[in-house]
Formats: structure tokens, sequence, C-alpha cells
């Protein structure tokens, strides 16, 4: 098997990825501010993708722990 990781239509299916994460994101986040090392940021930034065309959310998420096996806290980036 082949496997390309670095054509056109990967790279573009990436940073639309990344743009849509983006837009689910506060730019800069406090983890970006404070210590400059939000993995999320920087790859956005390296792939052209730091200003997502797509709308940011207004609404805050919070912390989904529905799953049993996964919980998530949206807002994590927002404090260190």
């Amino acid at each position: 098997m082949k496997v390309t990781t670095g054509s056109d239509h990967v790279l573009k299916a990436r940073k639309t990825l990344l743009e849509l994460l983006m837009a689910d994101h506060p730019s800069p986040c406090a983890r970006q501010t404070n210590s400059g090392d939000c993995e999320l940021e920087k790859h956005a930034e390296s792939a052209g993708a730091s200003e997502s065309r797509f709308p940011k959310r207004k609404v805050s998420r919070g912390k989904d722990d529905s799953s049993l096996a996964i919980a998530v806290d949206h807002d994590a980036c927002n404090s260190l």
C-alpha cells in the first residue's frame, strides 16, 4: 500500500479541518498567551489556517461527560 500524506488533496483537507477546529478555539488561547505552546495554533499557523473562514462559536460548549469512556472539556484551552 502506498500512502501519500503531502498531496494537494490531503493538504487542502487538513487545512479545512484546522479551520473548523480554530473556529471552535479561542485564539490566542490562554495556553498560547502564557507559554506559547498551543499545538493546535502552531499547526493551524503552519497550514495557513490561523484565520478560519467559518464563524466562531459564540456559546461555550463546556464539559461533556456523556460517554462512559471519554470526558471532554471544550473550554480547557481557556485556562492552563
